[in-house]
């Protein structure tokens, strides 16, 4: 792992002096007990009951009156952000921003929030920032940190801007100025207006150049400039000169050769001369090894210039560190920026250079992760629902279709209420099943999506007469003369539906909406329902013959009726990729095939999954030059293949004709302008796993000791609430009493720990209407509160926080914050999921067979 270089001084007064004072203040806030307060507000209120924690102390306006427990004492802004203490970590690059404040731990915080900042990592940059404030409350310049890290988040960035403005009075000029600057541009912003917010910026970056003509041998402000520049095209402000913005950060490095400003150049090239960051791609990295993002970015770089193997390093590099990250510091996988995008774009390049095993394993690593209803859900765009993405494409890319079926009846693709995955999966089973010869299962699932396609047309058509004409006449549905019927056995066992004479009976229309209807305002209320509910039932009806063209495709194709087969395929869901649609071609046709192949080539150059397909197909169609030449090609970029595969497997042949055996097996050949790539397991680990939680012996409210030891074995719900003078921790105990069955059935104890003494705890269960069906414990210390990190650290008072440990005492799930978690139903479905993933198969397992 990367160590911070720490400059020692020759004195050894000196040195004793930081190792008597900071190196102990250090190390108890590694631990997250160390109670640091953000000293900034006046608490008219006291703390929540049962906490003998000090209130915090000093000044500030708006201070919130009486909050609620596990609410900020410095109002609203601060219950989102990070509540638990900053620590200096490990991999921040050299970044310096000097500051006007008297605590040497204060600038040294800066430096790291600012270097987080150049990182895109704001959450761990609004705590450095909040650190910052802990030692030096009356440091402006903390408070335009955290409005910096939060800028995606107007709302929570014009709080913070404000209270910096409280304490510029103290600031330095050029931190006058920047304070000024921001808030100039967050109080002139609209998020409703775009041309304010265009305005805005534009205002933003004059100012910061002006301030640069005043200080032109500040670095970080060079890197500032650079960065808005190239943030401004998300309001459609494009860089007119990116060679005018690549100057600025040549002086960047002419003065600092190691700053992460390699991130925006990265940035910068992207689109346009991917080939110009080549060098930041090999330093980024290495600048701020420490942040994940740094190492993800360069991966940029490498897809766009077809280098895949490069790129799945840099992304494999990045997952690593982001591992490391959560594990150590106990963060569920999907709160991490960027966390899900990077390992499903892993994947796609894992694909691209035939990397299988670690394709799936990782595809499955992301299905099982903890899911939440903020951060990852089948809805959003998080870890489940890449992971079911980039496993699909994988095991279709790779026609791995004996593991696609297996995986089908397993939690990896399992049955949906989500309707659109549903109708997927049964398109892939019968896809799948036809390819692979098992024939009931693509019967079966193809018969029922028909079902499906069958009960939607009827309900569209209920809804048309409901509607009634619109303007005189009313879109109806575009249906082909004759619809197949669902799928059977003749008596000698043969399938009963044949083959379509000319066109494909599942034809899609089109995939415009001119089966839709629109509304008009001479329609009622319950008219515009009933267009609306069609309309999206014509959407589904869409995809549905998509799917049951690709599905009918590979019918055709598993029959030898290759011709069926393509004409069905013009009209398949994306399913059905287009590589395999290539060796249905007939001889024929080898021409066209050949031009439509050679067309894929140039635009994947560098694919070797594309190349593979290309070579097999041409050697098929007798061309065997061509395919010499996508072998040769194709080669090199598989060298970490899996050439088991069935996909590559059968390469082997063209391999030994074409005297190729010797490549074929060389090993991997790193480019020369990479740079130093540190070994990868120093980095991380390769996937994450669940932290330990922390023992703990605690008195119920009989005053009798508990351990969690006696729960050793059994899989637990762990509430941490704020006692019964919470109203809302009142209503979590309510809500998990009647669940505590259907918790034990699936073999789970809840244990709920109070920031209550023992005495405290007995009157609030006197006093409370219902019996409490598990234990309640007490816990005024706060220490094991702190162990979970259920605490604020720097207002000293405890969070609420809900938590799923399996029998091991490893936490699975986790939820903390100034509210309970109280989502009974989503918590007892996914505590039954991640236990059963526990019991996984492996990847070993599962290629095996």
């Amino acid at each position: 792992m990367f160590r911070l270089g720490f400059q020692m001084s020759a004195a050894l007064f000196a040195v004793a002096w930081l190792c008597a004072l900071w190196i102990p203040l250090w190390i108890s806030s590694i631990a997250f007990g160390s109670g640091w307060k953000l000293d900034t507000e006046i608490l008219e209120s006291p703390v929540p009951a049962g906490s003998k924690d000090e209130a915090p102390k000093g000044e500030l306006e708006h201070a919130t009156s009486n909050p609620a427990p596990g609410h900020s004492y410095h109002g609203e802004v601060f219950n989102e952000g990070p509540r638990q203490s900053a620590y200096l970590m490990e991999g921040m690059g050299n970044v310096h921003f000097p500051i006007t404040t008297h605590s040497p731990m204060a600038q040294r915080f800066m430096d790291q929030g600012v270097a987080q900042l150049h990182g895109f990592w704001y959450f761990e940059a609004e705590r450095s920032f909040r650190q910052v404030a802990a030692f030096d409350p009356d440091c402006a310049m903390a408070y335009w940190g955290m409005a910096m890290a939060n800028l995606q988040n107007p709302s929570r960035a014009k709080g913070l801007i404000d209270k910096a403005s409280l304490r510029k009075e103290k600031a330095s000029p050029k931190e006058k100025r920047l304070i000024e600057l921001l808030k100039n541009r967050l109080d002139d912003t609209d998020p409703d207006d775009s041309n304010k917010r265009k305005t805005a910026v534009e205002a933003y970056v004059k100012s910061l150049e002006q301030l640069i003509y005043e200080y032109p041998d500040d670095v970080e402000l060079m890197a500032f400039l650079v960065c808005s520049m190239w943030e401004n095209e998300r309001e459609d402000i494009r860089v007119q000169s990116p060679l005018a913005v690549d100057s600025i950060i040549d002086k960047i490095f002419a003065k600092n050769p190691r700053h992460p400003a390699h991130h925006y150049r990265i940035h910068l090239w992207d689109y346009t001369k991917p080939e110009r960051a080549l060098e930041s791609s090999a330093l980024c990295g290495p600048s701020l090894p420490g942040i994940a993002h740094m190492w993800h970015m360069p991966g940029h770089i490498y897809s766009r210039l077809h280098r895949y193997n490069d790129a799945v390093w840099q992304q494999e590099a990045s997952a690593r560190v982001d591992h490391a990250h959560m594990m150590r510091d106990r963060v569920l996988p999907d709160q991490i920026h960027n966390f899900a995008h990077n390992n499903e774009w892993l994947i796609r390049n894992l694909n691209h250079v035939a990397r299988v095993r670690d394709a799936v394993a990782l595809a499955m690593n992301m299905i099982e992760l903890p899911r939440h209803p903020k951060w990852n859900t089948f809805a959003n765009r998080g870890s489940a629902s890449y992971g079911r993405e980039r496993l699909i494409d994988t095991l279709v890319n790779y026609r791995i279709w004996n593991e696609l079926l297996e995986l089908s009846q397993t939690i990896y693709l399992e049955p949906t209420d989500d309707e659109d995955r549903q109708d997927e999966r049964l398109a892939l089973v019968a896809m799948a099943g036809w390819m692979s010869g098992n024939e009931s299962m693509a019967r079966d699932a193809e018969n029922e999506l028909m079902t499906r396609r069958d009960q939607l047309d009827r309900r569209s058509s209920e809804l048309s007469e409901w509607i009634g004409p619109t303007n005189g006449k009313i879109a109806t549905i575009l249906r082909p003369p004759r619809l197949p019927q669902p799928i059977g056995l003749s008596p000698d066992g043969k399938i009963t539906i044949s083959e379509p004479e000319e066109e494909s009976s599942d034809r899609v229309e089109s995939e415009t909406s001119n089966d839709e209807v629109a509304e008009t305002d001479s329609m009622s209320e319950e008219q515009k329902a009933h267009v609306r509910e069609r309309n999206k039932i014509q959407r589904r009806l869409r995809k549905i013959k998509a799917h049951l063209a690709s599905a009918a495709a590979c019918r055709y194709a598993a029959q030898q009726q290759f011709a069926a087969a393509l004409r069905e395929s013009k009209n398949a869901s994306r399913l059905l990729d287009e590589m395999i649609k290539w060796e249905w071609q007939p001889i024929a046709k080898r021409s066209s095939t050949l031009k439509m192949i050679e067309k894929k080539v140039k635009a994947s150059p560098g694919d070797g999954l594309v190349l593979a397909n290309a070579a097999y197909v041409a050697w098929k169609l007798e061309e065997h030059e061509q395919a010499k030449i996508y072998l040769e090609k194709a080669i090199p970029i598989l060298a970490n293949g899996d050439k088991e595969t069935p996909l590559l497997e059968r390469l082997r042949p063209l391999v030994e004709q074409l005297e190729f055996r010797s490549a074929w097996n060389a090993p991997l050949e790193v480019p020369s302008d990479v740079g130093d790539r540190p070994p990868l397991n120093e980095l991380g680990p390769l996937r994450w796993s669940p932290p330990a939680a922390a023992h703990w012996t605690l008195a119920d409210s009989q005053n009798k000791l508990r351990s969690s030891k006696e729960f050793q074995g059994t899989p637990r719900i762990m509430l941490f609430y704020l006692g019964f003078g919470c109203l809302h921790c009142v209503e979590q105990i309510k809500a998990f009493g009647p669940k505590v069955e259907p918790f034990r059935e699936a073999g789970i104890e809840i244990v709920a720990i109070s920031t209550e003494s023992v005495d405290e705890l007995q009157r609030g269960l006197n006093n409370f209407s219902e019996s409490v069906p598990f234990p309640l414990l007490a816990n005024p210390e706060h220490d094991v509160f702190r162990s979970y990190r259920c605490y604020d650290d720097f207002e000293g008072q405890p969070l609420h926080g809900t938590f799923v440990l399996d029998g091991d005492g490893a936490i699975l799930w986790q939820d903390i914050g100034h509210e309970p978690f109280v989502d009974v139903e989503f918590l007892l479905a996914e505590s039954r999921r991640l236990l059963q993933t526990r019991k996984r198969l492996t990847i070993t397992e599962i290629s095996s067979r």
